[in-house]
């Protein structure tokens, strides 16, 4: 987290993040559940370590990346979950939902 030159991300430098930003990725890394944020409309990824095996071989380089960059292989499925999630305010889940996942190569 600390080395990562956020600026390039789609988060943007860390001076100009927003009050509630911050106070989520604080909760989140002082967490040890484990933990992600998909924020903005790129749904950048910021995740705690105990989150990190989720990614598989795609940790670290998927810190701060954008979610249709490090999910590409499923996007078609949880991208229209996050609309709903950001455009109508509903929850979203699935039962016994199969997401094949490119996780170590």
């Amino acid at each position: 987290m600390r080395n990562l030159d956020w600026r390039q991300s789609p988060f943007g430098p860390v001076a100009g993040w927003s009050p509630a930003l911050r106070s989520a990725v604080g909760i989140c890394l002082n967490s040890r559940f484990p933990m992600v944020l998909y924020w903005g409309e790129t749904r950048a990824l910021i995740y705690n370590d105990a989150w990190a095996p989720v990614l598989g071989g795609k940790h670290p380089w998927g810190l701060g990346r954008a979610g249709t960059a490090i999910w590409a292989e499923i996007w078609d499925i949880i991208g229209p979950m996050f609309d709903q999630v950001m455009n109508a305010g509903q929850a979203v889940w699935s039962d016994d939902q199969l997401l094949p996942l490119h996780r170590f190569g």
